[in-house]
């Protein structure tokens, strides 16, 4: 499923572009359930540590109903002071495309690549996830979690 995301960069090793394909697959996947079961996407975030261990955190990940309007910040400040365990973060919220939705995920390697993704998808009438992979796009953004200046 990442795969077949249209990364930009070109500059970074064939291991990083894997951990970054493995990275949005897994947060397609999440959003996907999380859309078909809850009918709604909720901002959350995805980890992965120094040893390779996969982590998610968010309100939708907790199983709680609402959440506040400023989640993205709070995941993001949350990943800023967790950086010196992390390996690469994700922040996936909701977000439009055009005519669609999409999912934005924000992911950050700690060597430094930043990237925003989009992935276009409608709901079917059987309320499935239908993926608009064509559409995708990806470009490269300032860093947040590995940053040098405090987050506030």
């Amino acid at each position: 499923m990442g795969k077949n995301i249209p990364l930009t960069a070109k500059d970074v090793s064939q291991g990083t572009r894997d951990e970054y394909e493995n990275l949005i697959a897994t947060c397609i996947e999440f959003g996907t359930h999380i859309l078909e079961t809850e009918r709604i996407l909720c901002p959350f975030a995805v980890t992965v540590s120094k040893d390779g261990e996969v982590g998610m955190e968010g309100n939708c990940v907790k199983k709680h109903s609402h959440w506040p309007e400023d989640t993205v910040d709070h995941l993001k400040n949350s990943l800023f002071k967790k950086r010196d365990g992390l390996r690469m973060t994700a922040v996936v919220s909701g977000t439009e495309q055009g005519k669609y939705d999409a999912f934005m995920i924000e992911a950050e390697h700690c060597e430094g690549l930043s990237m925003e993704i989009t992935v276009p998808f409608v709901i079917t009438k059987d309320r499935k996830v239908e993926l608009k992979m064509k559409k995708a796009r990806s470009c490269r953004v300032l860093k947040c979690i590995w940053r040098d200046e405090e987050r506030s």
